[in-house]
């Protein structure tokens, strides 16, 4: 499956679909993921259901390298870690899958990007690297052309705000 057609998906039964497929070859090609299903016992070629297939616990994501892709991950994103313990890693194939993802997902909730702007007040986020949210924000900012962030400059951000007309 390609990333133009998870974000071409518009109804249960496409997303059914997509998600059993990508399941199955999750299953198959991702060691971590396949030794988890294994070990609870799932035999992956019976799950015929969403509601079947198992989720893998976040605890991996910290130990393992949860991946399948048959190159190098373009960027490993980290969590923000505030319980300080052992980041997780969610490692991205293509950051451009990522951008058509995360765009589709917002234009299918609050219309053409190009018609927003978007202002981000993300004081811990920007204060560390390999954030998925800051890199999300800043590239909705960019495909907007308004906005901006504010690390702690709240005046400043209510001041832009309030003279943006968008």
């Amino acid at each position: 499956i390609k990333a133009q057609d998870i974000v071409a998906i518009n109804s249960e039964a496409e997303f059914e679909q997509a998600a059993l497929e990508v399941f199955h070859f999750q299953a198959e090609h991702c060691a971590p993921y396949k030794q988890y299903i294994e070990l609870l016992g799932i035999n992956h070629h019976a799950v015929e259901s969403v509601k079947q297939i198992p989720f893998l616990p976040i605890e991996l994501f910290k130990t393992h390298d949860i991946y399948c892709g048959s190159h190098a991950p373009e960027k490993i994103f980290t969590s923000s870690n505030t319980g300080s313990t052992t980041p997780s890693r969610h490692m991205m194939s293509s950051l451009e899958a990522y951008r058509k993802s995360f765009t589709a997902a917002f234009e299918a909730f609050y219309g053409a990007i190009e018609g927003w702007s978007i202002y981000g007040l993300l004081p811990n986020y920007l204060e560390r690297n390999g954030s998925s949210l800051v890199y999300m924000v800043d590239s909705l900012i960019k495909q907007c052309g308004r906005g901006g962030f504010y690390l702690y400059d709240y005046e400043q951000l209510i001041a832009d705000m309030a003279a943006d007309e968008r």
